[in-house]
């Protein structure tokens, strides 16, 4: 398994040697796991968001464009659900990540849908982090809010930009947290 991941290799009459974290499979969720609960690391985080960055406003877009009725139901149950945890009755990390995967999930491309597990892992890690760098308990019910809006109408651009806004605050977040400066918007 752990070779699978990439993390170790096995040769005869060599041993099995640990390798350097450039051969590790990264996308493997598992892995990204691990790598958040050996040591927290603000640059890790800030990478993969990132990487959300690159792939999140897109599968919004995509949402808008072709979610299907069902998809839309549940990326407006993920939105009534951060409502509901910012009245203290449902948990507001889990309604979080019910948002972002719902919308991946919508986005009806394999390839992105290959990424919310992901996506997930990382999340339960970054959210809290972020978070507490707004000095919040949760994440704005409202700014989610406005990307379940444009999907429902179908306005692709507009989801687009509002889940990019939503993925550079955080981002932002990290980098001042790690004392980086801000990255330009691309």
């Amino acid at each position: 398994m752990l070779t699978a991941k990439g993390l170790l290799r096995a040769r005869q009459r060599a041993g099995t040697v640990v390798q350097p974290e450039d051969n590790w499979n990264l996308l493997d969720p598992d892995v990204l796991k691990w790598l958040l609960e050996r040591e927290f690391s603000i640059d890790l985080l800030t990478a993969f968001t990132e990487m959300r960055m690159a792939i999140e406003p897109r599968a919004a877009g995509l949402a808008a464009d072709g979610a299907t009725g069902a998809q839309r139901s549940a990326i407006g149950h993920a939105t009534d659900r951060m409502f509901s945890a910012e009245q203290g009755d449902d948990d507001p990390l889990e309604a979080d990540i019910a948002f972002h995967r719902a919308v991946i999930e919508a986005s009806n491309n394999r390839f992105m849908r290959q990424f919310t597990e992901l996506s997930e892992a990382t999340l339960r890690f970054s959210i809290r982090r972020t978070n507490e760098y707004a000095g919040v308990s949760r994440a704005s019910a409202t700014d989610h809010k406005r990307v379940a809006s444009a999907i429902m109408k179908g306005d692709a651009l507009a989801a687009s930009a509002l889940m990019s806004k939503l993925i550079e605050g955080a981002l932002n977040l990290l980098l001042q947290a790690g004392k980086h400066p801000a990255k330009p918007s691309f």
